[in-house]
């Protein structure tokens, strides 16, 4: 019986070890800006080089798998609008195949100061200033993490 058991791990351990070295599990790159109990992370990896934007809010303003929007502005008054999807507290973004967040995040000529998250389901919103220091240079060299 202890050989089976011993064998049962084994076996567990090999499977393991085969699915780490096959490379299936993702290593994500990150940056974060936090303001309060707001937290927005920009993630990407090498496997998925087109970031994910990630925002985690204190109170909810959705339901589940809501069709939503990010809205991010700057202080010269620029906005730019992200597709997503928001469950409870979280938002995150949806890119489409023909879309280039990259190149949509870069065309912000100065660092966002305020963020929003809205539902179209429940019709919930969430808005904070968030400071976001350094966003061009740190959006940059998570870029190049992710690349190829």
């Amino acid at each position: 019986m202890n050989k089976l058991l011993l064998s049962a791990s084994l076996l567990s351990a090999l499977a393991l070890m085969a699915f780490h070295c096959r490379g299936d599990v993702e290593h994500f790159h990150q940056i974060s800006f936090h303001q309060d109990a707001t937290q927005l992370q920009i993630q990407c990896s090498v496997q998925q080089p087109q970031p994910r934007l990630i925002v985690r809010v204190p109170q909810s303003y959705a339901y589940s798998q809501d069709p939503s929007v990010l809205v991010l502005r700057t202080a010269d008054g620029e906005i730019l609008q992200l597709a997503s999807v928001s469950s409870l507290t979280t938002l995150t973004t949806q890119a489409r195949a023909d879309e280039d967040l990259w190149a949509e995040l870069t065309s912000l000529h100065s660092e966002p100061i305020s963020l929003e998250v809205i539902s179209f389901r429940s019709g919930g919103s969430f808005s904070s200033a968030i400071q976001m220091s350094d966003f061009q240079t740190s959006l940059a060299q998570l870029k190049s993490s992710c690349q190829p």
